[in-house]
């Protein structure tokens, strides 16, 4: 999972580097190309210095002095995902926590275990209360209704990743047609659930439409 601000920033990587290929090439260049390029490439460097930026806290996302030149899901300034939309702060949390499970499961596979077990614990905690909240919350805040939206989103495409795993396996797997199953009844209610948001924010655009209208005439 990758947020918009490391993709910014790769991408921005990717053009200096585009940029410095042919200066490396420089007997083949006349001297106002050369000069262009060297411009350019003095431009996306120092362009490291004011964008892309964090959007809460708009730190700069690069670490010049720990040479961390790509972002990883959350800002190392305030802690947070730079995309809470795609990657809320619990879900930062479990990948953290596997991450860290994995550098300490050869030496202490307990460890690991316990790491594991702690974080997908909390983050089917924390989960829980966002989620209700967002229920909660929908009929009458778009953005709450938006982002329990995203989240459903995200679990039909997660469950449709099982979905092509257990379809290649379904020819040598006797469970896998009762996985299947299992996963379009698991299917079934978030679909539902997002056709209902839908209409939520249908009547919320309408709502806003008309109140819009009615100061107009005002």
């Amino acid at each position: 999972m990758r947020s918009t601000v490391f993709w910014q920033s790769l991408v921005r990587w990717i053009a200096l580097a585009a940029v410095l290929t042919p200066l490396a090439m420089s007997h083949a260049l006349d001297a106002p190309a050369q000069a262009v390029l060297g411009a350019g490439a003095v431009l996306l460097f120092v362009s490291a210095f004011f964008w892309p930026r964090c959007p809460h806290c708009r730190t700069r996302i690069v670490q010049f002095s720990k040479r961390k030149w790509l972002p990883g899901l959350t800002c190392w300034h305030c802690g947070r995902p730079y995309d809470e939309d795609r990657c809320p702060p619990h879900l930062a949390r479990l990948l953290e926590a596997v991450e860290q499970a994995a550098k300490v499961r050869k030496t202490d596979p307990a460890a690991a275990d316990r790491l594991d077990a702690d974080a997908e614990a909390e983050f089917a905690a924390a989960s829980g209360r966002e989620r209700a909240g967002l229920r909660e919350r929908a009929p009458f805040d778009r953005a709450a209704a938006l982002r329990l939206r995203t989240r459903l989103e995200e679990d039909l495409k997660a469950l449709d990743r099982v979905r092509k795993t257990l379809l290649k396996s379904a020819e040598s797997d006797s469970q896998a047609g009762a996985g299947l199953q299992n996963l379009e009844a698991a299917q079934r209610p978030i679909r539902e659930e997002i056709a209902s948001l839908n209409l939520t924010l249908q009547r919320l655009a309408a709502r806003r439409s008309d109140q819009g209208g009615g100061l107009t005439s005002a």
